[in-house]
């Protein structure tokens, strides 16, 4: 694998889970190159606290979500705009209905 491969966001599904990688490496490189740059001094520290805290930030607390719900809310919410076919809204579906 190259360098620029480790690098790289990856998004996919293995078996019934999606499983998305974001490479220490590139997180590092990425606050790096802010307009007001940080520095990740420990690596291992970083990786702890992302590790702990990642599906917990941020957030909308009038409604107790998280930053990363809000993300996967959205990511649903354009599919459904973009009339992907695999979903359907509420109004669409009929009680009787097994799809859904």
């Amino acid at each position: 694998m190259s360098k620029i491969d480790e690098l790289q966001m990856t998004a996919n599904v293995e078996g019934e889970e999606l499983v998305i990688r974001l490479p220490l490496d590139l997180l590092i490189f990425a606050q790096q190159k802010r307009e007001d740059s940080l520095f990740v001094v420990d690596k291992k520290a970083m990786s702890d606290y992302l590790e702990k805290r990642i599906l917990d930030f941020g957030g909308d607390a009038e409604i107790g979500s998280t930053a990363f719900e809000d993300l996967i809310d959205s990511c649903f919410m354009e599919a459904l705009e973009n009339a992907e076919t695999w979903l359907m809204g509420w109004w669409e579906v009929d009680d009787n209905d097994d799809e859904a």
